[in-house]
C-alpha cells in the first residue's frame, strides 16, 4: 500500500508519500543516489523555497515535500 497526499495550503504545494518497507531475500539495497539527485534538482529549481524530508524508520519510508511560491 502506498499512501499519497498532495494539495495547496497558503500558496504552498505540499506532497507526502508513505509506504511500508518489506524486506525479503530479493530486496536490493538502495544506494541513495535518487534522493541525492532529487535534492540537487530541487535546489536548482526552487532555491530556498522548498523543504524535503525523508524518513526511513520503523519499517516505513516517508517523504515530505513542500514548495512555496
Amino acid at each position: 500500500v502506498i499512501d499519497i497526499r498532495m494539495g495547496l495550503e497558503d500558496e504552498t504545494f505540499k506532497f507526502e508519500i508513505a509506504n511500508k518497507v518489506v524486506e525479503n531475500s530479493e530486496t536490493i539495497p538502495s544506494s541513495g543516489v535518487g534522493i541525492v539527485n532529487v535534492r540537487k534538482r530541487l535546489e536548482l529549481i526552487y532555491p530556498e523555497k522548498h523543504v524535503l524530508n525523508v524518513e526511513n524508520e520503523n519499517r516505513s519510508f516517508k517523504v515530505f515535500l513542500s514548495i512555496s511560491k
